[in-house]
């Protein structure tokens, strides 16, 4: 749970709640930007970024210390498998054929064929 790849999960978690929980304030009540009770919109922003941070701390103990409670988040992913080569023969055959007739089709076009 102490780990760089968590804080970094949980600090992005926590600043999309923050910007969640200001946008969901500023349209509630206020018409203008003159309108906006600014001293509210913090409060209900930094309310609902400590809720996703205690969350994430909750979660993170009870789980394999990811932040996420179902875990839909892998925080240390496996390396990726090998790419498999297709040989060259098999792919230029096929292509070359028909790119072939393609070009002898519009070479053709001029001379009446």
């Amino acid at each position: 749970m102490l780990t760089k790849a968590f804080w970094q999960a949980t600090a992005e978690r926590v600043v999309s709640s923050i910007a969640g929980g200001a946008l969901a304030a500023l349209g509630s009540d206020a018409i203008g930007v003159f309108d906006v009770d600014f001293g509210k919109v913090a409060s209900v922003a930094l309310l609902a970024g400590l809720v996703s941070l205690l969350k994430a701390l909750i979660v993170g103990k009870a789980t394999d210390g990811g932040p996420s409670l179902g875990n839909a988040e892998t925080l240390n992913p496996a390396a990726p498998e090998k790419a498999v080569a297709v040989p060259e023969a098999s792919l230029g055959d096929s292509l070359g054929d028909g790119v072939q007739g393609i070009t002898d089709g519009v070479n053709g076009i001029g001379r009446g064929e």
